[in-house]
C-alpha cells in the first residue's frame, strides 16, 4: 500500500519529468540487445519499433521494466530521460526489500568516477537530468535509503555513499 509520502514523491516525479518524447532510436528492448553486442543503429531502431512498449513513460508496465532492467546501462541521454522516471515510479510502487532495485546502479556515481572515460559516459547519459529532475532523483535516492535503513542488507549504506558523492 502506498503511503502519503510515496504518493507525493510519485506525483513530483510525474510533474517534474512530465511528458517526454519516446526515444525511437533506442528503446529499452534495443538497449537490452546492445548487451548481446548488437550495435547496428538500424537494427536497434527496428527492435525499438517492433518490441518496445511505446507511449508515455508512466504507461510502461512494471514487468516490462523489470525484465529489461539491464538495458538501463545502455541508454543514452534521451533514453534515460524517458525511462528513468518510469523506473523510479515503478520501484516506489513495487518496492521489494528483499532485493537490490535494478535502478540503483544507474545512480551509483562511485564506479563512474574511477576513470575519465567512465565519468564522461555518466555525465553524457545524465546530461538531460538537470535542475528539478536532478533534485527529484536525489529525493528518490533518499527515499530508498530510508526504506532500506532497517533491513539487513547493505543497500542503505550504499545509498548513503551515493548521496555523499559530489554529483548528487
Amino acid at each position: 500500500m502506498i503511503d502519503t509520502k510515496e504518493k507525493t514523491l510519485l506525483e513530483e516525479i510525474k510533474l517534474v519529468f512530465g511528458s517526454v518524447d519516446f526515444p525511437q532510436h533506442l528503446g529499452i528492448r534495443a538497449a537490452m540487445a546492445m548487451d548481446d553486442w548488437i550495435d547496428d543503429k538500424e537494427e536497434l531502431a527496428k527492435i525499438t519499433s517492433t518490441q518496445d512498449v511505446v507511449g508515455d513513460w508512466w504507461e510502461i508496465p512494471y514487468q516490462e521494466l523489470e525484465t529489461c532492467s539491464l538495458g538501463l546501462s545502455y541508454l543514452d541521454a534521451r533514453g534515460l530521460n524517458f525511462y528513468l522516471p518510469a523506473y523510479m515510479s515503478r520501484t516506489i510502487e513495487n518496492l521489494d526489500l528483499k532485493k537490490y532495485p535494478p535502478i540503483l546502479g544507474c545512480f551509483d556515481t562511485r564506479i563512474y568516477w574511477e576513470s575519465t572515460a567512465l565519468k564522461d559516459y555518466f555525465l553524457s547519459r545524465f546530461s538531460m537530468i538537470v535542475g528539478d529532475k536532478k533534485r527529484i532523483c536525489r529525493s528518490f535516492i533518499e527515499y530508498l535509503r530510508l526504506a532500506y535503513q532497517d533491513t539487513l542488507t547493505p543497500i542503505s549504506d550504499d545509498l548513503t555513499e551515493i548521496l555523499e558523492h559530489s554529483y548528487w
